[in-house]
């Protein structure tokens, strides 16, 4: 998205937390019309997660735990 500061900081939160996170050149999302980019401001972040990382998400709380509060501590 084209909320750049947001992004940063929630990269490094998730590495922070043992999560390899890195900005998505292929689909970096910062259309105008991304619908994360919808907001009042015009910015937002988008997070591209590999099914990989979703069906561990779904299957391992304390993964999932970790993963929410990185992000969380990051917004």
């Amino acid at each position: 998205g084209r909320a750049e500061a947001l992004r940063d900081a929630i990269g490094v939160a998730l590495r922070d937390a043992g999560f390899d996170a890195a900005p998505n050149t292929t689909l970096p999302g910062v259309h105008e019309t991304n619908i994360c980019n919808r907001t009042r401001t015009g910015e937002g972040v988008q997070l591209e997660l590999p099914r990989s990382l979703r069906r561990t998400l779904a299957e391992d709380a304390d993964m999932l735990e970790r993963f929410s509060l990185a992000v969380r501590g990051a917004l």
